[in-house]
């Protein structure tokens, strides 16, 4: 295996579309996944973020930086305001299926 076939399909040979990486390290950090569970289900602006779950401003809008570019999160203007929102469907129902697995963990 060459070193451009290990980054296209990893070490164990295994195909995975850049929408699959993108989810993937979508949900690879602490703080992402947080974002994300905040923006379940409902749009909220960086503000909202940052009293829902403590985290600093700087934190909050880097996070949602790396979900934009990774297509997970979409970004609506309204007046001075941006409002965040998952911008994939499935996304929301593996949220709701990964805290139901792991509640009682």
């Amino acid at each position: 295996m060459t070193n451009a076939d290990t980054r296209e399909h990893g070490t164990c040979g295994c195909a995975l579309s850049a929408r699959g990486r993108a989810l993937l390290f979508g949900l690879s950090s602490l703080n992402r996944l947080r974002v994300l569970y905040a923006l379940e289900g409902e749009e909220r602006c960086v503000g909202e973020l940052v009293d829902t779950l403590g985290l600093s401003q700087s934190l909050v809008s880097q996070q949602l930086s790396l979900l934009l570019d990774g297509k997970l999160v979409s970004a609506r203007r309204s007046g001075r305001r941006t409002y965040y929102a998952i911008a994939i469907p499935e996304l929301n129902a593996l949220l709701k299926m990964a805290r139901e697995t792991y509640r009682h963990a």
